[in-house]
């Protein structure tokens, strides 16, 4: 069944704008981190369905707007308003490196499949990938793209696509392989806040301030559904493991679960206080983790199999 777990009510001092889950492999442990409007990055060990704090990882002059870690859960990079992108230990929770990619030239940050780089959108418009054994910049796909401010951004999981999205509403997906760019469209009439792929690659979610969510086929760039639902802005989607679900969080102060197939919701979880600024799955899609503007933490337990 569905159901809220967990909650951690003042997790942090401020509002909570980004999660991320992983399993730390060397621990055979699950690691969900948080970032917040007060600076902070925390790191939290799930066990015995309850949350630990590890961490409190401070260095940040402004708020946390995006956290993201590797596949082997070892390393966190979080980037913030102050237009510096961090990378974290997750065992010691010491800062490793800080890239400086100032004026104002950070915001969603994620890694590539293979934990070599990290991809960052930018107010221009470009994206940013940075090496991270060097922490510096290798390539930036800011040529013929479409779009102002990149808010959102995302590799796909077999790590062929790159896929942007943008504050006027622009979708840019990147052939890596060729270094070219295979996709470039308007998604939505307003700011994209976030986009998924779906474990296989061949399907892009994004989520939108016009309150909808649209379901793009990967290979022709083409509609496959328009998703209505949320009562106001869509502020994250994120896929689930078992390649049929994804899940979408929204100012709304609801989290919606979704099935791909059937393009319907098919649960909405109501436990939240405000708006609802991130969610992630973990790897075995059996929890959710959501967190929100009310400062929470809310972990949710899925049933293996949604009607």
């Amino acid at each position: 069944m569905f159901a809220r777990k967990f909650s951690e009510a003042a997790a942090h001092d401020d509002g909570i704008w980004c999660c991320a889950w992983s399993k730390f492999e060397k621990e055979n442990a699950e690691i969900i981190a948080t970032g917040s409007v007060d600076d902070k990055i925390k790191i939290w060990s799930w066990q015995r369905e309850t949350l630990q704090l590890r961490h409190t990882c401070e260095g940040h002059q402004l708020g946390v707007v995006s956290v993201d870690m590797n596949k082997t859960g070892s390393i966190l990079a979080s980037s913030s308003l102050d237009a510096m992108i961090k990378i974290w230990d997750i065992e010691t929770g010491k800062p490793i490196n800080t890239i400086d990619a100032s004026p104002a030239d950070a915001w969603t940050v994620c890694f590539s499949p293979d934990g070599k780089n990290i991809a960052s959108g930018s107010y221009t418009g470009k994206v940013n990938v940075f090496n991270l054994d060097t922490c510096k910049k290798e390539t930036n796909f800011q040529v013929d793209t479409k779009g102002k401010f990149t808010m959102s951004i995302s590799y796909s999981p077999d790590g062929k696509y790159l896929a942007c999205a943008s504050i006027d509403g622009f979708v840019n997906i990147f052939d890596l392989q060729a270094s070219k760019l295979l996709h470039s469209f308007e998604g939505h009439a307003m700011p994209i806040r976030s986009l998924a792929f779906s474990p296989n690659s061949q399907v892009l979610c994004t989520a939108s301030d016009d309150s909808y969510i649209k379901v793009f086929d990967v290979q022709n760039g083409k509609v496959i559904g328009t998703l209505s639902g949320h009562g106001s802005w869509v502020l994250s989607v994120s896929f689930s493991p078992d390649n049929i679900h994804f899940a979408s969080s929204s100012s709304d102060r609801t989290v919606k679960i979704w099935d791909k197939e059937k393009m319907k919701c098919v649960h909405t979880f109501y436990e939240h206080q405000d708006q609802v600024w991130g969610v992630k799955y973990n790897s075995a899609a059996t929890n959710l983790v959501s967190v929100s503007e009310d400062r929470s933490i809310n972990v949710y337990e899925l049933p293996a199999n949604v009607n």
